[in-house]
């Protein structure tokens, strides 16, 4: 099992003030620095290095509500906790997310939440399945347990038409259904149809 560390940090100065153009070089600003030995001074001897690659999830609380973008001061982070000796460099991190919470006045904070990530087994095959394919497939199984649970052949039958997709006119040309007959089986099926996600076209 891989380490996990979690941590507070102060509000980290956004990207245009982190760093500052001297001629032809871009270096560090006075204020970079200064949160560069904000988070090594805060961080000293709670973080053993983590090693291998890593998934980090970074939580903002800016210090107002102004308009701000979440990776403006996402870079000044990082690079502090490369700093601090928390990883070795930021090519470690192959998961990253950063997510804006609500403001905390007057300063702002963030927390850092940093995990090593089990090693892939390349021997073992995997299967990717889309949450839309899990879904479908999730449908599929109201669908045929609905189906089960009915005991009369006609409602069987105009459930399944409906699954395909069938309009009321086509249901009531392949039934012989009046709109009377059509109107009370559809009241029948309307809660497992809904159950399953289904539309009843019109």
């Amino acid at each position: 099992m891989g380490k996990e560390v979690a941590f507070d940090l102060p509000w980290p100065p956004s990207l245009n003030r982190y760093y500052r153009n001297v001629g032809y070089r871009v270096l560090i600003s006075r204020e970079g620095r200064r949160y560069r030995m904000m988070t090594v001074s805060r961080l000293a001897g709670m973080v053993e290095k983590l090693k291998g690659n890593l998934k980090v999830f970074i939580e903002l609380y800016p210090p107002d509500n102004r308009r701000r973008d979440v990776d403006n001061s996402l870079k000044c982070c990082l690079d502090a906790l490369t700093h601090a000796g928390v990883y070795e460099d930021d090519s470690q991190i192959k998961d990253l997310r950063v997510v804006m919470r609500e403001a905390i006045p007057p300063d702002g904070m963030i927390h850092v939440t940093i995990k090593e990530k089990e090693p892939m087994n390349l021997n073992e095959e995997t299967e990717y399945v889309p949450s839309w394919v899990k879904h479908l497939e999730k449908q599929r199984e109201i669908v045929r347990e609905f189906l089960e649970s009915l005991d009369d052949g006609t409602l069987i039958k105009t459930a399944y038409l409906y699954t395909q997709g069938y309009s009321d006119e086509k249901v009531m040309k392949e039934l012989g259904f009046d709109e009377t007959a059509l109107k009370q089986i559809k009241e029948r099926l309307a809660v497992g149809l809904k159950l399953a996600g289904i539309e009843v076209r019109k």
